[in-house]
């Protein structure tokens, strides 16, 4: 919520009607409470620190207070600063709506160099009842939803001929339901920021080979296809004393593969000797077999 102020040319020129007894704004058929001196004080309850804590300096934090009193209350109340609070210690507007226990959620930033301390009871926000005066339509549903169920249609392609209805749909929730693991689109590329590889050549200085030239008719495809992995985050620009030429490799359908020639740098690449286990005895373990073959 953004603080503003009206002229009274803006109220005359929108026919606003402003009532200062009542400390309200009619606009049409709306009017809008004046949350400032007019509203009545036991309108506005001050907010306690429920338990003592202590905010580090220049941080922020989400801490409960209490609302004092005991009387009933609305839903929906606006929570702010108060005067009486911590100067240095700024506490954000929110919206909450209130509950049986009268604790609600409070935003505040310490600025200063120095812890802030806050005592159990001490003064901190203050809390005045909202009224409600619309509420949000229907949301259309996200594009995106549609395009992820076509998405799946299509990767399951012609193994739908050979399943049941029942199977069909079993699977295309199983693909919906990771679908944030799985590419959702041919211009996003799957990768992970959890591992890391490192290339060890040892004492070798870096090999720098020439550029192969290209035909004419593909520098424009090698083009597409740099930019295309530039945008999807795969390769960024570099430069790398290690250089090695690039290679486009036609497959089967007359399409083009991008490769690179690395085989001088694997020619230099000292060796790791981790032996892989065997899948079938991996399969064979009886941690699996009860996974695998269990009624």
């Amino acid at each position: 919520m953004d603080e503003c102020i009206l002229g009274l040319d803006f109220m005359q020129l929108f026919g606003f009607t402003l009532n200062i007894g009542g400390g309200t704004v009619q606009y049409g058929n709306l009017e809008i409470l004046l949350l400032g001196d007019n509203m009545e004080e036991e309108q506005i309850k001050r907010v306690l620190v429920t338990e003592d804590t202590i905010i580090p300096p220049q941080s922020e934090a989400i801490i409960w207070g209490t609302i004092e009193g005991n009387d009933p209350m609305s839903i929906t109340s606006l929570i702010e600063q108060s005067k009486e609070a911590y100067r240095r210690l700024p506490v954000g507007r929110i919206l909450v709506v209130n509950r049986e226990d009268r604790r609600v959620p409070v935003r505040v930033m310490n600025v200063d160099t120095q812890a802030c301390n806050l005592q159990k009871n001490n003064v901190m926000a203050t809390c005045c009842p909202v009224e409600l005066i619309a509420t949000c339509g229907a949301v259309a549903p996200v594009a995106s939803a549609s395009l992820c169920d076509s998405r799946v249609d299509l990767m399951l392609g012609d193994v739908g001929e050979n399943l049941s209805e029942e199977e069909y749909n079993k699977a295309k929730q199983l693909l919906l339901e990771f679908k944030d693991i799985m590419q959702d689109s041919e211009n996003e590329g799957g990768r992970t920021n959890m591992v890391t590889h490192r290339i060890d050549t040892g004492n070798t200085r870096p090999i720098r080979q020439t550029p192969r030239r290209l035909p004419l008719a593909k520098q424009q495809e090698a083009a597409h296809m740099l930019e295309q992995m530039k945008e999807q985050g795969i390769l960024e620009p570099s430069n790398s004393p290690w250089c090695s030429p690039v290679v486009l490799v036609q497959k089967k359908d007359g399409s083009l593969r991008f490769c690179v020639d690395y085989r001088a740098l694997n020619n230099v690449t000292q060796k790791d000797s981790y032996p892989l286990p065997r899948i079938d005895d991996t399969l064979d373990t009886p941690f699996l077999e009860l996974i695998y073959f269990q009624p």
